[in-house]
């Protein structure tokens, strides 16, 4: 799914930050903060998977050069961790099911 700068300019900001998560600093003024964050949150997610199946990706380092430095990288890590456990206990699955790493 492409997202051009001009959808990202007519509205549609939720999309358009979710279409540059990887890129924030290309959408433009404006939403860069908004897209900003869904990558911090992407990166905190994708850790604590990668920790929970024993890799050791760096998200923090990650978390701490996508803030700019200006957010403590363990609180997105927090919660992140707590999404995907109360995420298991509502009954979806992460994949961590089938490597044996949560109990059922």
């Amino acid at each position: 799914m492409g997202v051009s700068r001009r959808s990202a300019a007519s509205g549609g900001s939720v999309h358009s930050a979710i279409g540059f998560h990887h890129h924030p600093d290309a959408i433009g003024a404006g939403l860069t903060d908004l897209a900003r964050l869904v990558a911090i949150a992407d990166k905190a997610v994708s850790g604590s998977l990668d920790h929970r199946r024993g890799r050791q990706s760096f998200p923090e380092l990650a978390i701490k050069q996508t803030a700019l430095g200006q957010m403590d990288p363990s609180r997105p890590m927090v919660l992140a961790d707590r999404s995907i456990d109360r995420m298991e206990r509502d009954g979806m699955n992460s994949g961590d099911r089938e490597l044996g790493l949560t109990e059922t």
